[in-house]
């Protein structure tokens, strides 16, 4: 697939996709409420000239049109884009870690739902983009195929991203399920673990798994969620 993007992004130019990537946060914290929260890179030609003292090349722009080069990203900017994926960029929220504060009087602060501007695009290109992921799971030659799920459509793409220091590149995989109708946005990076498909996606495919069974237990089962929260309201 990466011929395809050379030769678009030449043809296209870097702003295009620079503007694109900025609209769905890459360059950008995220917000969420931890300190240390790194941006990471969107570079561009005035970031270059400053910072590199040179000007931008085509190889530039066909480097960051597969995500290689000056670019960087965080494992949670790459889940919130998937999240905007998943739901065709109607409504991105701004993540957060806690659910709810509960005070020593018993009163319960829940944690407000910020949502996060994301660039507004046809719903048609979303549609796209989700048949696109899900084929990389569900058909033969599919890069991320491990993770098919019996009775679950799961939309993901795996990337092997560049390693400074080493050889080896860093494994990726990011998506959601069920695609038709999404409930959980993952992004998996595993360092120096070279090709993402094969080895991150065997790690992500653990999380699924995982989910599915504590999801799917019955209400009965001790270890129930539903069990855990029936317990809290009585407390």
């Amino acid at each position: 697939a990466n011929p395809y993007y050379y030769r678009y992004s030449d043809k296209i130019g870097h702003k295009p996709i620079i503007d694109v990537a900025a609209s769905f946060g890459l360059g950008e914290k995220t917000g969420i409420d931890i300190p240390g929260e790194k941006k990471g890179l969107l570079p561009d030609t005035v970031w270059k000239k400053k910072v590199i003292g040179s000007g931008w090349f085509k190889g530039d722009t066909i480097l960051l049109s597969i995500g290689q080069g000056y670019l960087l990203v965080t494992p949670l900017q790459i889940a919130n884009l998937y999240a905007a994926i998943a739901n065709r960029g109607e409504v991105v929220y701004t993540p957060h870690l806690v659910k709810e504060f509960h005070d020593s009087d018993g009163n319960i602060f829940p944690t407000k739902l910020h949502e996060k501007e994301i660039g507004k695009y046809p719903k048609s290109y979303y549609n796209i983009l989700n048949d696109a992921l899900v084929a990389t799971v569900s058909q033969d030659n599919g890069t991320t195929k491990v993770l098919r799920t019996n009775g679950i459509k799961v939309a993901a793409k795996s990337g092997s991203a560049q390693n400074a220091h080493s050889k080896i590149t860093h494994a990726w995989v990011a998506g959601y399920f069920p695609a038709d109708n999404p409930e959980i946005v993952f992004a998996t990076i595993l360092e120096e673990a070279g090709g993402g498909g094969a080895v991150a996606g065997g790690m992500t495919r653990r999380f699924i798994d995982k989910y599915l069974e504590i999801k799917n237990r019955p209400a009965d089962d001790p270890k129930s969620e539903n069990i855990i929260e029936s317990n809290k309201e009585s407390l």
